[in-house]
């Protein structure tokens, strides 16, 4: 969500394209590639991830009933890899809500 952590995600995409051409994968049209760039990221140690967050777009019912795409973020996206490591057990994590 810096300007520190795009230049870093992009290093990692480089690596990820330098990875494909070496095995002659391909993505496939329309597939996101960021879960699959941290994961080689993570599994190959390049970078010690622990949690990863982004700000995505992501359709709630508004914009699905009136059909409206929209480009600019509009909520944050925290991944973390190891809860038990990484969360303190006095945090309540709960689930819910409507989408």
């Amino acid at each position: 969500t810096i300007e520190e952590g795009v230049e870093v995600f992009e290093y990692l995409i480089e690596r990820f394209n330098q990875k494909l051409n070496l095995t002659g994968k391909k993505v496939k049209k329309n597939e996101y590639i960021e879960g699959k760039v941290l994961n080689m990221a993570r599994n190959e140690e390049i970078l010690p991830l622990e949690v990863v967050k982004g700000n995505f777009y992501i359709k709630f019912a508004r914009e699905r009933i009136y059909r409206l795409n929209r480009r600019i973020s509009n909520c944050t996206i925290c991944v973390v890899f190891n809860p038990n490591k990484c969360i303190n057990s006095s945090i309540i994590v709960k689930e819910g809500g409507v989408i």
